[in-house]
């Protein structure tokens, strides 16, 4: 995470329970330009750090507006992401290592080793 990134997860976490910002109140915020401001939270999205919902404007249009997800939650979905990539790894470590000393048991005895 860049320190953008990290400012504008901080900026929403600071808000609390409040209505959710908008990216141009985001941005007066940060003194970031809304492009830099939309890319971070996109990032944060992706993360599962932000969530964003629409918003009906009172041109009859819809914006998003973006709030940081409660700490729990975050919590959890990053220890749901250290065990799965746990078990990826586990699985990955186990099957190569069999298959590793087999290949080199085999190659030893071919060379007389």
């Amino acid at each position: 995470m860049s320190i953008t990134d990290v400012t504008v997860y901080h900026t929403l976490l600071s808000n609390g329970g409040n209505d959710p910002l908008t990216v141009s109140e985001i941005s007066a915020v940060v003194k970031k330009s809304r492009s830099t401001v939309e890319k971070s939270l996109m990032k944060l999205i992706q993360l599962g750090l932000v969530a964003r919902r629409a918003v009906l404007t009172r041109r009859g249009g819809y914006t998003y507006v973006y709030y940081a997800l409660p700490i729990d939650h975050v919590k959890q979905r990053l220890l749901q992401l250290v065990n799965s990539y746990y078990e990826i790894a586990k699985d990955l470590i186990e099957s190569t290592t069999s298959s590793v000393m087999v290949k080199s048991i085999e190659e030893s005895s071919l060379s007389g080793e």
